[in-house]
């Protein structure tokens, strides 16, 4: 019967005639030109004249040659047309061998051969056999043919259709009588469009748009057959293209039409009222406001899923994309249709994950996509189905599917299998933004987007107080103080990480559910009251957010000069009270953190792993107490070393017993597939789908640097998408057979710092969590800590005073250091942070033995270990000199009354354990006592290295064996090779008792494992004191390394052992 015919124009002409003449030289055709030009459908409509089948493949980096040769044979025996759609998509390897086999073809056709030989098969040959090619040059992910693959086929340049003459006929083939007036106007508002609206990358006013818009025209012309034509397609261009302009562009837009239609009256579009009530009544079961915003929005996604089978919802994170959808689905489903959503990530997974891949048995595996619409393909007629991409796209993988996503509706895979996508089948995509697509990409998408401004945070805030019943009384604060205090951050002030106010209004909500729970609200008596907890949480809110010291400054002058409601006192900044929940008024986190339950610091750990609550921290305890209690993400955001890890650590020990945690740090080398693994090992299936922690009711994930691991190049962070897709839809894939896993009971507590890694973190995996900013340790507060440290570990009573001046020496002399000791490119170990202050007075707490020594041997004490903390790292002898020109003035000045500071700083000081019977940290008489200890080692130990001992390796083992009676004992030697640095560990860790084990010579990354597994079975199982040594020379790869910091951050290396080798490990131990 009749079918769809192409719009014959010269430009088609042209294509037919390069065509046909490159068929009769026994050519290939090679059409070129921009997305949405029609290179595709003219190469289908020639073969459809001549009577040929023509099969449209959609090329990807994931074919090989080999795949393409089977592509080749059938084509070549079958006698049928292949078109290679974004052929230059193949990677350039793959395109040197797939000359050679077009060449083999076209070489048996100039023969009149009947077979031809691709590779070492032989393959028959149909002469109606022909390949063409269709390309889009300088788009993101294309490479440039090979000359030898160029010279097989005749090019023919697609830029610039005839959109006026296509416009014409398809109006006329719609039913408009007055079709060439019509498409002038119709072509004019396309080409306004491009050039006076702001360039946004989902805008598209090219052919494939003209043609649906058309049909959607043509639509709306049946059914309203007695209406001015004119006044139609006034419509269909407004109607259709205001969802994807942008707030900004609306007035402008909606000129240009008022001016190519003058005189005509357009009303405002009226939606189905039978319609409009279902998507109210969905609104009003899910507890949301139907806002007039979202009520377009959802009729809008409507309008587009009716004219196209794949559409795209672009905006902003937290302007509404996964609501519009959600409500647009359930009000489908309370008309009585049947409709599946199945939602993936895409960049939870590797791109051969989402599509499939040969393994490595050389069989073919389906991947996530694949498979999720193979299974959607065999639902029944009156099933539908929608397919939701949510995650960020680039064009590494949507490429692949742009056959899927135009009218061919065919989703070509690397195996050649081909899935034809039913009528019942609809594409989503949510997405941020279109960056890092191409016009090829957007071209064959309707669009919906959606702006910050159109829905709002109100309705969701209005919903939420509704839900908590708390709207009549808060209402009325909603309109007194939220948008002047957003109006404030986002514009006065600066934010330590980027948030949107929706991000703001959902932390504002979670410091109220916190501060305003049910016992306390019912001791709420009046409005007063509510408010005064109100401002509470808008402080915390929206200000808690700010950077440090100036911007929260700027936000306490402009707070006390708004309201007045709740008087803060003049002291300070209103950061420095809490509104007292047993009072009802303010006072000094000082006092609040009395109160606090605060767990026994454990003695006999490294002081770097005891912590001391200051008033600073109170706050963040506070709420971050609060917060778990709640089940609420949580994002610790501070710098280096001001105490984010240590402070979870500490409130990790007081969670009921009920509740387990697992430590996951993250590093550059983190994947999402990797990330999962990890998480799975705390998990176990629960019932059917459903997974949850084993043996506890709850889990509580600490993800450690969660913005370090590597950024794509196309801006995404896999792991942190794995995440997203577990906090927006509490699951995620299994790998074996894609099922969906729900995992329920899990918590992420999320550490980052905002001056490392990739600095940021994707802003739709952001709003999720409540931000906790921990600030910089000022000087007083780390003066305080390491009094604290130091008294809760030796008796001091009588030396308080000379305890609290050397904490301010050694804090004289830290500054002194950062100031003259920079970090560079070569010294980049000079970072000094608190983490050196508390390894010089932990040097001091091992001295002690639990009782503050006498000045003089506590100042020697002291002097050796800033030394060896500070001087020990430095890089040459003019840093060595500064470094002790800094340590003697400062020491001079603070210890002048001491007569003999002079002496004790110019001495030859040593400490070590390994010179008494009894282990105790103390200071040996003199270097040749030191050379006696080393000498008598080496002579006991056959095993060691032959060496001479001389002063300067003998003051070197000293300083190897301090650190490694330490817990904890980590260290990095560096120097250049065959400086003696492996026989100096090996001398030290005899002398401290420790077995030493390398890796072997053989050292890939399993045998690397396995040794590392060795190693923790030894000291872990069999309680073995192992020193793990590591050359630079064994480390072949960087995941090694990945290992390593695993090791040095958490102590937890899990993810190495298999099931059955943890349930060997759990077994032994417990023996």
């Amino acid at each position: 019967g009749d079918n769809v015919r192409l719009i014959v124009t010269p430009l088609t002409e042209r294509i037919y005639i390069t065509l046909t003449q490159s068929m009769r030289l026994k050519m290939g055709g090679a059409p070129s030109g921009p997305a949405g030009t029609g290179k595709t459908e003219t190469v289908k409509d020639l073969a459809k004249q001549l009577g040929r089948a023509c099969y449209v493949f959609n090329c990807s980096e994931q074919m090989t040659f080999s795949t393409l040769s089977s592509v080749f044979k059938g084509l070549a025996s079958g006698g049928v047309w292949g078109c290679f759609d974004e052929f230059n998509r193949i990677r350039l390897s793959v395109l040197s061998v797939v000359a050679l086999q077009f060449k083999h073809i076209f070489d048996a056709q100039r023969q009149n051969k009947k077979e031809f030989f691709v590779g070492k098969e032989e393959a028959n040959l149909h002469m109606n056999c022909n390949i063409f090619i269709t390309m889009n040059p300088g788009y993101l992910g294309r490479t440039e043919l090979p000359d030898s693959l160029k010279a097989l086929f005749r090019p023919v340049t697609v830029v610039a259709p005839d959109n006026a003459m296509i416009c014409e006929n398809l109006l006329l083939a719609e039913g408009f009588s007055d079709a060439r007036n019509l498409a002038k106007k119709f072509i004019a508002l396309f080409e306004l469009s491009e050039k006076l609206l702001s360039k946004q990358s989902h805008y598209d006013w090219g052919l494939r748009s003209i043609k649906s818009l058309l049909v959607a025209a043509g639509e709306l012309k049946r059914c309203k057959r007695n209406t001015d034509e004119q006044l139609i397609l006034m419509q269909a261009l407004r109607d259709f293209n205001l969802p994807k302009v942008v707030a900004v562009d609306i007035d402008i837009f909606c000129g240009i039409i008022n001016d190519l239609f003058p005189g005509v009256s357009l009303t405002v579009n009226r939606r189905a009222e039978k319609f409009d009530k279902c998507i109210k009544q969905v609104c009003s079961t899910l507890g949301m406001q139907p806002e007039e915003g979202l009520l377009t929005k959802c009729h809008q996604l409507h309008e587009l899923r009716e004219i196209r089978h794949c559409v795209m919802v672009v905006g902003k994170p937290a302007t509404g994309k996964t609501t519009t959808r959600k409500i647009l689905l359930e009000s489908y489903r309370l008309q009585g249709y049947k409709y599946v959503d199945k939602v993936i990530n895409p960049k939870a997974v590797t791109t051969s994950e989402l599509f499939g891949y040969v393994d490595r048995k050389n069989e073919w595996k389906d991947g996530l996509a694949s498979s999720i619409i193979r299974n959607c393909t065999t639902l029944s007629s009156k099933e539908h189905s929608w397919v939701i991409f949510d995650g960020d796209i680039d064009t590494e993988w949507i490429e692949s599917m742009n056959s899927a996503m135009d009218d061919n509706k065919v989703l070509t895979l690397a195996s050649n299998d081909r899935i034809q996508l039913t009528p019942n089948i609809v594409l989503m995509f949510e997405v941020g933004n279109l960056q890092y697509t191409t016009p090829a990409t957007v071209s064959r998408a309707g669009i919906l987007y959606i702006s910050s401004t159109d829905i709002g945070w109100l309705p969701y805030l209005q919903s939420w107080f509704d839900k908590k019943q708390m709207g009549s009384t808060i209402t009325p604060l909603i309109d007194k103080y939220v948008q002047k205090c957003l109006d404030f951050v986002c514009i006065d002030v600066k934010t330590t990480l980027p948030q949107s106010e929706f991000s703001l209004v959902r932390q504002l909500c979670a410091y109220v559910d916190l501060l305003l729970r049910k016992e306390e609200s019912a001791e709420i008596h009046n409005e007063r009251e509510a408010e005064h907890w109100f401002i509470f949480a808008c402080i915390w809110a929206f200000g808690g957010a700010l950077n440090e010291t100036v911007h929260r400054a700027r936000f306490d002058r402009w707070w006390r000069a708004e309201w007045k409601c709740l008087k803060f006192p003049e002291a300070g900044t209103v950061f420095d009270y809490c509104l007292s929940s047993e009072s009802k008024k303010l006072e000094k986190w000082s006092e609040t953190a009395k109160k606090m339950h605060n767990p026994e610091p454990l003695l006999c750990s490294p002081l770097s792993t005891q912590f001391v609550t200051t008033p600073s921290l109170c706050v963040v305890k506070f709420f971050f107490d609060r917060l778990i209690e709640k089940k609420q993400p949580i994002l610790l955001v501070g710098g280096d070393a001001c105490g984010k890890t240590l402070l979870v650590q500490d409130r990790m020990k007081i969670l009921p017993e009920s509740t387990a945690h697992q430590n996951v740090c993250f590093n550059y080398y983190t994947t999402a597939t990797s990330l999962q693994g990890q998480l799975q090992l705390k998990l176990e299936r629960k019932m059917g789908r459903r997974w949850g922690p084993i043996g506890h009711s709850n889990l509580i994930w600490i993800l450690d640097d969660i913005n370090t691991p590597m950024v794509e190049k196309y801006g995404t962070q896999t792991p942190l998408a794995l995440l997203r897709q577990l906090l927006d839809y509490k699951m995620w894939y299994e790998k074996a057979r894609w099922q969906a896993l729900e995992i329920n009971d899990v918590q992420l507590v999320s550490i980052m710092n905002p001056t490392q890694g990739s600095y940021t973190i994707n802003q739709r995996f952001q709003r999720h969590f409540v931000c906790l900013q921990v600030p910089t340790l000022a000087r007083e507060t780390v003066s305080c800590i390491l009094n604290k440290l130091i008294t809760n570990n030796i008796s001091c009573e009588k030396g308080l005073k000379t305890l609290e001046r050397l904490i301010e020496t050694t804090l004289d002399i830290h500054d002194g250091l950062r100031k003259e000791l920079q970090k560079t490119a070569v010294k980049f170990y000079y970072a000094l942070s608190m983490r050196q202050l508390t390894q010089v007075f932990e040097g001091i707490v091992l001295g002690c033995d639990g009782v503050l020594l006498p000045l003089v041997p506590l100042l020697k004490l002291w002097v050796h270990e800033v030394h060896r903390t500070y001087s020990d790292r430095l890089y040459d002898i003019h840093d060595v000199g500064l470094f002790r020109i800094v340590v003697k003035r400062i020491a001079e000045q603070a210890f002048s009354y001491e007569p003999m500071i002079d002496d004790i700083l110019c001495s030859k000081l040593l400490y070590g354990t390994f010179h008494n019977d009894d282990s105790k940290y103390s200071q040996l008489p003199s270097v040749e006592k030191l050379i006696d200890c080393v000498n008598s080692c080496r002579t006991a130990k056959k095993k060691l290295p032959t060496l001479v001992i001389f002063e300067q390796a003998a003051l070197h083992v000293q300083r190897v064996c301090r650190v490694l009676d330490r817990q904890q004992g980590h260290m990095c030697l560096i120097g250049v090779s065959g400086s003696g640095k492996q026989s100096i560990v090996r001398l030290a860790a005899y002398l401290s008792q420790i077995s030493v084990m390398t890796p072997s010579s053989e050292n890939n990354m399993p045998n690397f494992r396995d040794e590392l597994k060795s190693a923790y079975l030894k000291s872990g199982v069999k309680g073995e004191k192992t020193l793990f040594l590591l050359t630079e020379s064994q480390i072949l790869k960087e995941e090694m390394l990945t290992d390593i910091s695993s090791l040095l951050s958490t102590n937890d290396m899990t993810e190495i052992f298999n099931i059955d080798e943890r349930e060997e490990v759990i077994r032994k131990v417990r023996l």
